[in-house]
């Protein structure tokens, strides 16, 4: 936990009473603070390298690479081959609400930050009616985000286009149910393409 707090708060110094107060809550400052000072021991015995002084830490963000930054960022690679973006999924520390809280954010930045790449190349793969890769990179994004309206547009249009046209349909109705009634904003351009799908496209044997 402490590593992971350097690691991604590695663009500052981070305060020495913040982080024991974040790993060990229920404890007196001064046990919590020699608790850090061995943690930080043990972390450089296996090259975990902290520069620090009497008030902060800090680790240096050249020592070491993040996936997450590399999702989130803004390069060019296309995400299609990768398999999964969470973040840390299934990790939800139980020592301490505040560093749970901690975790939740980060999860929550690095979801939105990946969600955004997604549906950039979702348009993409749109625009061109590659609807395999479509489907595929919605499914991705509602991973992150189960109510992206682009992706589930999207994914129901990619049904519709290969065949699917009952299920795109149902992917629709759906969204509609669940989030139409408190944002009849949404409701629009989620009825327009049902009308579209169910007026313009024959069903067919899916692809």
């Amino acid at each position: 936990a402490a590593a992971l707090y350097l690691i991604l708060e590695s663009a500052r110094n981070v305060s020495r009473q913040l982080l024991a107060s974040l790993l060990w809550p229920q404890v007196a400052e001064k046990a919590r603070l020699h608790r850090l000072r061995q943690t930080i021991l043990q972390l450089k015995k296996v090259g975990f390298v902290v520069t620090a002084d009497r008030n902060t830490l800090r680790f240096s963000r050249h020592d070491h690479q993040s996936d997450v930054a590399e999702l989130g960022g803004t390069g060019s690679d296309p995400l299609a081959a990768l398999g999964a973006f969470e973040f840390l999924p299934g990790y939800s520390p139980t020592f301490s609400d505040s560093f749970r809280d901690w975790v939740d954010a980060q999860r929550e930045t690095a979801h939105a930050h990946v969600t955004r790449r997604l549906v950039t190349e979702l348009n993409a793969a749109r625009s061109k009616a590659d609807w395999p890769a479509c489907d595929r990179l919605a499914r991705q994004c509602l991973r992150l985000d189960p109510f992206n309206e682009s992706a589930v547009l999207a994914q129901a249009e990619a049904s519709a286009m290969r065949g699917a046209k009952t299920q795109a349909i149902e992917i629709i109705d759906r969204y509609l149910a669940e989030v139409g009634s408190d944002n009849p904003n949404l409701r629009v351009s989620a009825s327009v393409l049902r009308r579209r799908i169910t007026d313009r496209i024959p069903e067919r044997t899916p692809i």
